[in-house]
């Protein structure tokens, strides 16, 4: 054997080494997949959806209902205990292939872009030991820092279970990946959501919105109606073609088919919403709706023909 021909044959061998160390090393250690089994196995796992689409910089759709939004990213989790965290006696009774990730992903492309996976399990035990993650929660910006960061919720061992410090929350830096607080912080809760003009207090939007086969999230009794709507539902297999929103985002409309969700990423956007759930031969969703007169700035009812025409009119109600 030639000297180039030993040479290129150590090259490919050690190639070969790589790869395969390198696909255990993924295996073992890295982003584990949601594994509904554990529950039925005395364990506990979550998964947040990852499956979207995102509506420019003004909507989500999400398959399925589960998921933590901000107006800047949407998390994911995935998290596997073979049992029950709370049930165990010492932190290190966990399983080798025990893993609980975040997944942050940015909410102002129309691309699902990932902008970050966190081993929190790695991340939480590096910092206390005694320590165990259990659920994390929505990303937020820290008032006093104007940080990006997101509070975990925590198992302490060093304390009893049955003490107020049993259950803690430690706070995460996005950016650095690192725990930067046991304390809450005051976080920035940034809207997301309808404004109140979508809710049935306001206007009669909602009846137009259920003609055309949406529901909406509210929490309290059926016959309440909420000040605030977090989550449009569409239903499934209703044609939802004509509207702007599937011509202008085709991808949506598989979504819509299946009765996902739709999120309004910030009440700033409620116009450009507005526009996206109406059909071409209307201005917009408003046109036709009725403001009542208990919101309006003169006191009366007003059939408005837009949401400009809406918002000349409406008036938040004082408290």
């Amino acid at each position: 054997m030639t000297k180039r021909k030993w040479i290129i044959s150590i090259l490919v061998f050690l190639l070969i080494c790589f790869g395969a160390g390198g696909f255990y090393y993924y295996k073992t250690y890295g982003p584990k997949p949601y594994n509904e089994e554990l529950k039925d196995n005395g364990g506990w796992y979550i998964g947040y959806s990852l499956k979207y689409t995102n509506i420019g910089n003004s909507a989500v759709i999400f398959e399925g209902d589960h998921y933590a939004l901000s107006n800047k990213y949407i998390m994911g989790a995935r998290v596997g205990y073979q049992k029950e965290p709370s049930q165990l006696d010492d932190p290190n009774e966990i399983y080798h292939d025990d893993y609980f990730y975040v997944d942050l992903y940015k909410t102002d492309s129309t691309k699902k872009k990932l902008v970050k996976s966190l081993n929190i399990l790695s991340i939480i035990q590096n910092y206390n030991k005694n320590y165990l993650p259990y659920i994390p929660f929505t990303p937020y910006k820290d008032k006093e820092t104007g940080k990006w960061v997101f509070e975990v919720s925590i198992f302490d061992f060093s304390e009893d279970r049955y003490s107020d410090n049993w259950i803690r929350f430690l706070v995460i830096d996005i950016d650095s990946g690192k725990v930067i607080s046991t304390d809450s912080h005051d976080l920035e809760v940034i809207s997301v959501g309808f404004s109140p003009v979508y809710t049935q207090k306001v206007t009669n939007v909602y009846d137009k919105l259920k003609e055309r086969g949406f529901s909406y999230y509210k929490d309290g009794d059926e016959d309440d109606q909420t000040d605030y709507i977090s989550v449009l539902y569409f239903t499934a297999d209703i044609d939802y073609s004509e509207l702007r929103l599937a011509k202008e985002y085709p991808e949506s409309l598989k979504f819509m088919k299946e009765g996902n969700s739709f999120n309004n990423l910030s009440p700033v956007q409620d116009k450009e919403i507005a526009r996206l759930l109406s059909t071409e031969d209307e201005t917009d969703l408003f046109q036709g709706v009725t403001l009542y007169g208990e919101y309006s700035k003169d006191g009366q009812d007003h059939v408005v023909q837009s949401y400009d025409d809406l918002m000349n009119w409406y008036q938040a109600k004082e408290e």
